[in-house]
This record gives structure tokens, C-alpha cells and sequence, in this order.
């Protein structure tokens, strides 16, 4: 029987084989150790929130329709302007690693200024396998930073006003720019077996500026994407450095928590996911 030393669900490691073990028998252990996924790994499968799993399921189909509201300053000749867009779905091609990541834009139509944006539970599901199973890959603190909100020359400045505390992330953009956000950290690396979705959640709502009056909805739009890299540690070069994954709807923020959904996966493997949970890889790279 083949094992499949790339299974995510491996522990991938050798730990100290026993003194007391014969040479053969001590081989034996340590191929067993590397190569065997841990019984209590297996067990621990994690669910999603009951209401990020209804979001998920909400978000299907994920690329039909258009965005609830047009970005302020974003080109309407850009293909995801108006509308999500899958890019290279779930085919990395050559590439070795990929990250998910957020933008939030203030909304066509919307006033002079506006109320500070919150986000909070930015998480990265990945599909990989057949049948698929599922792995909560980046799990972080979030970070971002102001950019053009036509994205030209990937020129970023500090936002206005920005804040972490216990998760949860309030910033200040100007209007008419972007807040492009994603997790701190590394890079995930792929598996070395088919990938068969992304998905990518966050929340976030609408919050009154310090010295202000409570805050009204609708001032901003979130949306999430996805991006392969050639490896964890290729730099941006703005050509091939990282093909997009997809381009998720644009939503309107409110005023209460909403959950922001990307999600590249079939309904099947979709409803894999809700029903069978993820194992949470992010403590093993």
C-alpha cells in the first residue's frame, strides 16, 4: 500500500525512536512516525461557525450575478469591476503556494466621508484531493494597507487610522482609495495532489469614528480574493509573480457583523466542507 507522504493530514515528522528498539524494528518506527498520519490528528475535525456555514452556503453560485454595488475608483474596464471573476480557479499550474486576501472599497454614490470599517475572522479553507478534504490553511492576525483603488503600480501608503485589538481590526481609507487586507504571516505551500476549492471568509462591519454619531450602512464594499505565488517567498514583480485565483463579489457593509464569502469549490464539495468540517493545518507550517 502506497502512503502519500504529501497528505496534509500527515504528521510529517521523525521523533526519537525508543532505545530499547532493535535496529530493524527502530527503521521500522521512524518510516511509520514520517509517513503515517497521527490517529488523534485525524479525530480532531473542526466545524465552521453556524453562521459563517449558512454565509458559505448563501454564497452559492459564487460567479453568477453582479456585484451588490460598483466600487468608487476602480476602472469599469477591468474585468471584475461589476462582477466576480474566477481566474484560475482551482489549477495552480506551476506554482507552489497561495494566500487569500480582502479589498474594501467606499461605494459608488456614497457620501464624503464615512464611518470606520471592522473586520475581524479572516480565515483560508483549502480543497485538495479526491474525494476532498478540507484544511483550514491561514487563520492570522490581519493586515493591510491604502492603496489606489485602480491598483496601478501596487503603489500602498499607512491608512488613515488603523488598529488591532483582540482580533479585531478598525481602520480609516480615504474615500475614493482601497483598503487591501490579507493574513500576516507566510505564504501557504500547495499539496502535491489536485486542488478542488478556496474558500475564504472574513467579517466585518460598519463602526462609528471615534467622536462621531452612530454609524449609517453602505459607505463601503468588501469583496475577497485569491492569489497562487510561484513559492512562499517570490516577490512581487507585476506580471507572473502571482496569478489570481478568483475575485470574489463586491458586498455592502452594514452596520452589524456579515460574513464575506469567496468560494471556488463545486456545491458537492462545498457541502463536503459544512458537513465534514476541516482539519486546521495552520499550526504545522
Amino acid at each position: 500500500m502506497a502512503i502519500s507522504l504529501n497528505n496534509p493530514y500527515c504528521a510529517q515528522r521523525i521523533e526519537r525512536s525508543p532505545d530499547v528498539l532493535p535496529i530493524g524494528l527502530r527503521i521500522v518506527w521512524i518510516v511509520v512516525t514520517l509517513a503515517c498520519p497521527l490517529a488523534a490528528d485525524m479525530a480532531v475535525a473542526k466545524t465552521l461557525a453556524e453562521d459563517e456555514k449558512a454565509s458559505v452556503m448563501e454564497s452559492l453560485p459564487a460567479f453568477s450575478g453582479p456585484h451588490e454595488g460598483l466600487p468608487l475608483g476602480v476602472p469599469s474596464g477591468y474585468d471584475w469591476s461589476s462582477r466576480p471573476v474566477m481566474k484560475q480557479g482551482n489549477r495552480p499550474g506551476l506554482n507552489k503556494a497561495m494566500t487569500g486576501w480582502g479589498h474594501a472599497f467606499w461605494a459608488q454614490n456614497s457620501g464624503l466621508s464615512g464611518p470606520d470599517l471592522q473586520l475581524r475572522n479572516l480565515r483560508v479553507y483549502l480543497c485538495s484531493g479526491s474525494p476532498g478534504h478540507w484544511g483550514l490553511v491561514q487563520s492570522t492576525e490581519i493586515f493591510g494597507r491604502q492603496f489606489d483603488a485602480d491598483f496601478k503600480q501596487n503603489i500602498s501608503h499607512q491608512a488613515l487610522r488603523m488598529q488591532s485589538s483582540n482580533g479585531d481590526l478598525t481602520v480609516a481609507f480615504s474615500r475614493g482609495s482601497a483598503f487591501h487586507f490579507w493574513p500576516k504571516g507566510e505564504r501557504h505551500v500547495l499539496p502535491n495532489e489536485p486542488l478542488c476549492g478556496v474558500v475564504v471568509t472574513v467579517q466585518a462591519r460598519e463602526v462609528s469614528a471615534p467622536g462621531t454619531e452612530e454609524a449609517s450602512a453602505g459607505h463601503y464594499l468588501i469583496g475577497l480574493g485569491a492569489d497562487y505565488w510561484r513559492d512562499r517567498t517570490t516577490a512581487w514583480n507585476g506580471k507572473d509573480s502571482n496569478p489570481g485565483i478568483a475575485v470574489g463579489r463586491l458586498r455592502y457593509v452594514s452596520n452589524q457583523w456579515r460574513w464575506y464569502i469567496l468560494n471556488t469549490a463545486t456545491t458537492d464539495d462545498t457541502i463536503r466542507l459544512l458537513k465534514n468540517g476541516f482539519t486546521d493545518l495552520t499550526q504545522r507550517q
